[in-house]
């Protein structure tokens, strides 16, 4: 099965939230 839109989306986001994190931490 592949993933929906949203799940990717999701996914992305999250990611893209934790890079901001650590490119805020350092």
């Amino acid at each position: 099965m592949f993933p929906t839109d949203s799940e990717t989306g999701n996914r992305n986001a999250k990611l893209t939230q934790q890079l901001g994190i650590w490119t805020s931490v350092f």
